[in-house]
């Protein structure tokens, strides 16, 4: 029974001694993001084939017993891209391994929506347009807050809008715009709202 021991001991003494003494160099890693430079977790660390650490919370790993010259140190995690750094163990003790995120562009095309009118805006039309029927132009609108009327003695009338008139408003007629009302105070706007369906006031 003495015997098998003492074959055993020095079978491990043996082979101990034929280990490469020169490999006995270490490194100490550093994963991080490239973008934010936030610690990546959980990411393999790998030589060659061999699976050699996996990177801690911090994004830390280190490596032990490198032989001398160059190594080329392989980053892996699912969501990133594979990252490779060569390094000359012996010479090297520390390093920091950048990886970009592997995320896959959506592209989305869609007709942009209209721009939001940040006009105050009043539209007559339907029964609140009808009740206006048989009024001039400057009548049927002048309920509307912010609308008023100019009356001249012969009793024609142009609209005022938050104190404009004259050739200060706009007036358009199906989109054209309508310039009969640049005439003078006897004259009102030559628009019948009896052949309009709806009129905006901006």
């Amino acid at each position: 029974m003495r015997f098998w021991i003492v074959v055993i001991t020095l079978a491990l003494c043996a082979g101990e001694a034929f280990a490469d003494p020169e490999c006995m160099y270490g490194l100490d890693g550093h994963a991080v993001d490239r973008t934010s430079h936030e610690p990546i977790a959980a990411a393999t660390v790998t030589i060659g084939d061999e699976l050699l650490a996996t990177t801690d919370e911090n994004g830390r790993f280190t490596l032990r017993g490198l032989c001398p010259g160059p190594v080329t140190i392989i980053v892996e995690r699912a969501d990133y891209h594979r990252a490779e750094r060569t390094i000359n163990a012996g010479a090297n003790t520390s390093v920091e391994i950048e990886m970009r995120i592997n995320a896959e562009v959506i592209e989305i095309r869609d007709k942009a929506p209209d721009p939001t009118d940040m006009r105050a805006s009043t539209t007559l039309q339907g029964e609140a347009l009808e009740r206006t029927r048989g009024l001039g132009l400057a009548a049927a609108m002048a309920d509307v807050p912010g609308v008023s009327e100019l009356r001249s003695a012969t009793g024609m009338a142009k609209p005022i809008i938050r104190g404009q008139f004259g050739r200060r408003l706009l007036l358009l007629v199906d989109g054209v715009r309508h310039r009969a009302q640049e005439w003078g105070l006897d004259h009102a706007p030559e628009i019948d709202p009896f052949i309009a369906d709806k009129i905006r006031i901006v």
